[in-house]
């Protein structure tokens, strides 16, 4: 029924009621039509609430203390039948005993009213909100009203509602997993690209370091050329070494196989005593002679210096001073040793085995300028030493009695003494 026949309807019982009323104004009534006529506006009445009831789908029952079925509004009748002689639970929900959770148990047992929702079986389980309202009868018994609401619309509702909210769940859920699925793949991406960069990275870097290195070695070509004056170009010389490899100390030893021993040609940083600038000392138990003998370079880290020590044992004396990892490669020039270049840090394991080859590439470079320093000063020392040799030589000859003189091949005479001028 729509709103505006409910309204039409409505007005309809307020015009009849209004019609008995002025009829009874109008005209007396015998008590026996009075009664009549109440109780056909009390029939009519009813069967408006009724079809009310069963227009909203909306229960009303009577039910005693015993569970007996009391009233049910006739619409309801026609879909369950005769009540006389049922229990409620056996009525409506087909049952054999109370329903649990039973609201009329509780309302006459609090004598309050109570709300519950139940399911009717009978009626393909459509749901309804039972408002039980205890009251007390003419004769005393106590009793319960249930207005039962059809809530279909509203569970329907509610289905609808938390099957949307489940969907808008799962679409949350889905667009996380697929942003979770895009991160993840340009997380890959990204570290695909920084795997495919970085070798890249390292070639560009290397490239970089060898044009260093490499710059820096010819710098020391040109520096061990540029003189014959070997402290000159030492003091030169480490200065690029530094900038290949960082050190604290740095020395040039050199072998004198003549006696078996080692010069300390050249020292700069840390001061070791005795293990200075000029020291000599025996070669035999040195590490420049292992060096040499092996033809390999030596890179001796903090841990291997007590294993070290037992068999050089000057390594205790840079251990004292705190030195704590070594560099040592063997100088040799046409194929002969002429020493060793060492380099040391404070530094517990700074040295690699790159630095190590790196230290080999320089030994070459120094090598061949100490030995040409060395050729160098052995060639002025014996141009010296020839020199006073003719000196006292010619010294002799000017002071002897006897004529003496030197000739070239051609006849010529090159040298005579005062004495020969006297006896000619």
């Amino acid at each position: 029924m729509s709103f505006k026949q409910k309204k039409n309807h409505n007005l309809g019982i307020r015009k009849s009621k209004r019609i008995s009323i002025r009829s009874l104004g109008n005209k007396p009534l015998s008590s026996e039509q009075a009664t009549r006529q109440i109780e056909q506006e009390v029939r009519t009445l009813k069967k408006q609430i009724e079809f009310i009831l069963g227009a909203t789908k909306t229960g009303l029952d009577i039910i005693d203390s015993e569970f007996n079925v009391r009233y049910i509004d006739s619409e309801w009748a026609k879909v369950y039948g005769d009540p006389r002689g049922r229990k409620c639970y056996e009525y409506f929900m087909d049952r054999k005993d109370a329903c649990p959770g039973c609201g009329v148990i509780v309302a006459l047992r609090t004598k309050k009213p109570v709300v519950t929702e139940e399911v009717l079986v009978k009626e393909n389980n459509r749901p309804i909100e039972v408002t039980t309202i205890p009251f007390q009868n003419e004769k005393g018994e106590w009793l319960v009203a249930e207005v039962n609401v059809d809530i279909t619309q509203q569970k329907r509702a509610a289905e609808a509602l938390r099957e949307a909210y489940t969907a808008s769940e799962n679409r949350v859920r889905e667009r996380t997993e697929e942003l979770a699925r895009i991160n993840e793949t340009l997380q890959a991406d990204i570290v695909e690209r920084k795997q495919a960069e970085e070798p890249l990275r390292r070639s560009e870097e290397e490239a970089k370091r060898l044009a260093q290195e490499n710059a820096i070695m010819a710098e020391i070509g040109r520096i061990i050329t540029s003189s014959l004056d070997i402290e000159e170009v030492y003091e030169r010389f480490v200065e690029e070494v530094r900038k290949l490899i960082p050190f604290d100390r740095i020395v040039v030893n050199t072998i004198n196989p003549q006696n078996d021993t080692v010069t300390i040609s050249y020292v700069s940083g840390t001061d070791v005593p005795e293990r200075r600038a000029g020291d000599v000392i025996p070669l035999q138990g040195t590490a420049t002679i292992e060096c040499v003998r092996t033809r390999s370079g030596l890179l001796i880290q903090t841990e291997e210096m007590e294993e070290k020590e037992a068999r050089y044992p000057a390594f205790l004396l840079y251990f004292k001073v705190g030195l704590r990892s070594l560099i040592m490669v063997p100088l040799f020039s046409k194929d002969e040793p002429i020493g060793a270049l060492s380099v040391f840090s404070s530094r517990p394991n700074a040295y690699t085995e790159m630095d190590l080859r790196l230290m080999q590439r320089v030994g070459h470079q120094i090598a061949n300028a100490i030995s040409n320093a060395k050729l160098f000063s052995d060639r002025i020392r014996a141009e010296e030493a020839l020199r006073e040799s003719e000196e006292r030589y010619r010294t002799i000859l000017e002071n002897i009695e006897d004529g003496y003189y030197e000739t070239d091949l051609r006849g010529d005479l090159t040298f005579f003494n005062d004495s020969l001028c006297r006896i000619l």
